[in-house]
């Protein structure tokens, strides 16, 4: 491998056929990418609480490297870190971000499915309510846990690791879902129209997962890197899988499907805003757009036992 592109110290990583950059180098322009998307997609309005959903994994751990790194004072940051509950997976990944949290001085608070919901992971799938998948179970309480406790922090923002290959995916995952709702829901701007859902922002929406890892190691991270025990039920694997075979053999796939959707929400976009009516959960007081009054969770929680309400 050839010397770094930019400052022709020695080489770092190739990302792709022109551009062979140094550590220093490949870790400056990714950070660009990162202030690139914050700017596109008018993500934060400086002086702000932003909350970031912590895992421990390589995604949420650069991204709040990044963010401390990129956004220093002029923000207040907090990680949240959920438990699901997965015996023998979880607790590594716990420890992980809260390491990570503390060595950059965030305040990290854990919170469990178990204490906010009265069941863990592990106890969900022996019910599985409603037949759905693991992923399909635990995306959905994920979601209302971290916004619980961004809504208790009384934050602006709750920061997400979605990187460029995740949104590529969920863009793919509606349009076989034939899903028009959450293909249009799925947006990069922050959406400020309920009060009772923190705005969610992802800041690593530009920047690939091979290029996260490489972040990681160029700057010596450590990450969670062990696989969910129940990841392999997941309807997304088939679609990563193609995508990636795409992007390997047609470089600039994932940002072009991500370019596709910008666009196409831009002609739509009064369309859209006047179907943004949402009701307030029955169960709950979430918001949801169920002409039935129930969100997604507590539609899965009317279908376990002991869930608290």
């Amino acid at each position: 491998m050839k010397n770094c592109n930019k400052c022709q110290k020695e080489a770092f990583v190739q990302t792709n056929a022109d551009v062979i950059l140094c550590k220093t180098c490949f870790t400056s322009v990714t950070e660009k990418k990162v202030k690139q998307a914050i700017k596109k997609y008018k993500m934060i309005q400086y002086e702000s609480k932003i909350a970031i959903g912590l895992s421990g994994g390589k995604d949420s751990v650069v991204l709040m490297h990044i963010l401390k790194k990129i956004l220093g004072t002029d923000v207040k940051l907090f990680a949240i870190i959920v438990d699901e509950g997965v015996e023998g997976y979880r607790p590594h990944g716990i420890e992980i971000a809260v390491k990570n949290a503390e060595k950059l001085l965030i305040p990290a608070h854990v919170v469990s499915y178990k204490n906010y919901f009265g069941n863990s992971l592990d106890e969900m799938m022996v019910e599985r309510p409603l037949g759905k998948t693991s992923c399909g179970i635990c995306g959905t309480f994920r979601r209302k846990a971290l916004n619980k406790k961004a809504l208790e922090l009384q934050v602006d923002y709750l920061a997400t690791g979605h990187n460029m290959d995740d949104e590529a995916e969920s863009i793919m995952l509606n349009v076989v879902r034939g899903d028009s709702r959450r293909f249009t829901r799925q947006t990069r701007e922050p959406d400020k129209f309920n009060e009772k859902l923190v705005p969610r922002i992802k800041p690593l929406v530009l920047v690939t997962q091979p290029e996260i890892v490489w972040y990681a190691i160029a700057n010596n991270l450590e990450y969670h890197d062990d696989v969910c025990p129940y990841a392999n039920e997941a309807r997304r694997n088939s679609i990563r899988e193609f995508l990636q075979k795409q992007e390997k053999s047609h470089t600039g796939t994932l940002k072009n499907i991500i370019n596709f959707q910008d666009k196409l929400l831009e002609q739509i976009e009064e369309e859209l805003e006047e179907k943004k009516e949402l009701f307030d959960c029955k169960r709950c007081g979430e918001p949801t757009d169920d002409i039935n009054m129930l969100c997604a969770g507590c539609k899965l929680i009317g279908n376990l036992p002991g869930i608290k309400e």
